[in-house]
């Protein structure tokens, strides 16, 4: 891990002061000197198999040392560059003194600093006056009367309704899919439970399903979407043959002593009712910072003065575009196939990546100036505390895990990380909260109905 300071030479300049551990640097000697007896040959040693002590008695641990440093100093600037949170737009201008090559003979760190063109640093306003949406926590009774329903469930009684089903009943049904008259693997079932308008079934499904009687059978066809998870659905027109075997209704039983130590772990209604409210409370609560949070980093983003450069948003952009490549592939999917099934071309794509892109870009430059303003830094100590706290939710001892991140190149991203997190906190503390109430579920479905999307769940 190393050690990083940064110096603002003028509006668009920064050095990077870089120092390089003794242990870190020992690290690299000892690779370097793996690869050069590789490619050494001297004389009573096999060909690639020279050892390290003969590589380092016939060339001398300055030439090593110097060797080390010309390998791996661009990977150490860019574990600066990580770390730091600066975002280059152009090659950097590299120094450090020939005299402290010698630092891998005498145990001393090695330093360096890179001088490196950024984007000009943006204007921000004046936090404290800066109007941030903030929601109120919202009533938690309808929340709390779902998980209840929800826990009272294990000891419900189920009764045949003798009526045509309806939203909410509880039905068993038998299916199997085909196209044109072919089965469909992995999509039949045989005494299938649900629950109509939890959405485990089709909604063409339930839409047959809701007026219909126990006894009662259909086909029904569905036209699946081209981008469906199933690749013998996708795209497809098919038929799911269904009988439905049972309409029944659940009645819940009363909420009682006995009954919560029933369905629960507790002995008492009220301690099952006081464990579910603070779960949700507490649910909500997150929901709100979270909200808060993004809603702070977007104001602040757009109140800044800013021009991104062109160079980084195209390289973000090229990092998106990998990045969704990598993710279609993970789900057997090439791009050519992706961009057919979404109605796009490869200009349209781009053209949508580079918008997220300079919006990605804009929120990480205002974030990272907003850093330099406040003086916030993170500390050997506060990556160490924060990988002893994941480390308790793991089991692994702290050191040891703290090892691994080191040894796996991690800790540089991590601080990277931490930097970002701890100027978005520095943010929502200065800010000037506006409370405003959350939409309730049927404002957030109406509202993805007229942005024809799916409303998103909590």
């Amino acid at each position: 891990m190393l050690n990083t300071t940064i110096e603002r030479l003028d509006e668009n300049k920064l050095r990077l002061d870089v120092e390089v551990p003794q242990n870190v640097l020992k690290g690299a000697i000892d690779d370097t000197l793996v690869y050069m007896g590789r490619e050494l040959n001297i004389p009573g040693f096999r060909p690639g198999k020279v050892p390290p002590q003969a590589v380092l008695a016939r060339l001398g641990r300055e030439a090593v040392v110097g060797e080390t440093i010309r390998v791996f100093i661009d990977d150490w600037y860019r574990a600066a560059v990580v770390s730091s949170g600066v975002r280059p737009v152009a090659q950097p201008e590299i120094e450090f003194d020939e005299t402290d090559a010698g630092s891998g003979l005498n145990n001393a760190p090695l330093r360096f600093s890179a001088t490196v063109e950024v984007a000009p640093k943006p204007k921000l306003p004046e936090l404290a006056t800066l109007e941030v949406e903030k929601p109120n926590l919202p009533n938690t009774k309808q929340y709390v009367d779902q998980v209840l329903e929800a826990t009272l469930r294990g000891a419900g009684t189920l009764k045949d309704t003798g009526a045509a089903a309806k939203e909410g009943d509880e039905v068993v049904v038998d299916f199997r899919c085909t196209i044109e008259g072919e089965d469909v693997a992995g999509a039949a079932a045989t005494g299938y439970q649900a629950r109509i308008g939890d959405g485990r079934l089709l909604g063409e499904l339930e839409e047959k399903i809701i007026g219909s009687e126990a006894g009662s059978t259909a086909d029904v066809p569905v036209d699946f979407p081209e981008d469906h998870p199933m690749t013998q659905l996708a795209g497809q027109h098919a038929t799911f043959h269904l009988s439905l075997n049972s309409v029944q209704t659940l009645e819940l039983p009363e909420l009682t002593d006995e009954v919560a130590a029933q369905v629960s772990e507790y002995t008492t209604a009220k301690e099952l009712l006081d464990s579910i409210e603070a779960g949700i409370v507490a649910r909500l609560e997150d929901e709100v910072a979270g909200i808060f949070r993004g809603n702070a980093v977007e104001a602040l983003a757009k109140a800044a003065e800013l021009e991104e450069p062109n160079a980084l948003v195209e390289s973000r952009q090229q990092e998106l575009y990998a990045g969704l490549k990598q993710q279609l592939q993970q789900a057997g999917l090439t791009m050519e196939q992706y961009l057919d099934r979404s109605g796009r071309d490869t200009t349209e794509l781009f053209e949508e990546l580079a918008v997220s892109a300079r919006e990605d870009l804009r929120r990480e430059l205002v974030l990272l100036a907003l850093a330099e303003d406040a003086n916030i830094a993170v500390s050997e100590d506060d990556l160490l505390k924060e990988v002893a706290d994941h480390a308790v939710h793991t089991g692994q001892a702290p050191d040891e895990a703290f090892q691994q991140v080191l040894s796996s190149g991690r800790a540089d991203l991590l601080r990277g990380e931490l930097l970002i997190q701890r100027t978005i906190d520095h943010l929502v503390a200065t800010v000037k909260p506006k409370m405003v109430d959350m939409p309730t579920a049927e404002e957030a479905a109406a509202a993805a109905e007229a942005n024809n999307e799916a409303p998103v769940e909590a």
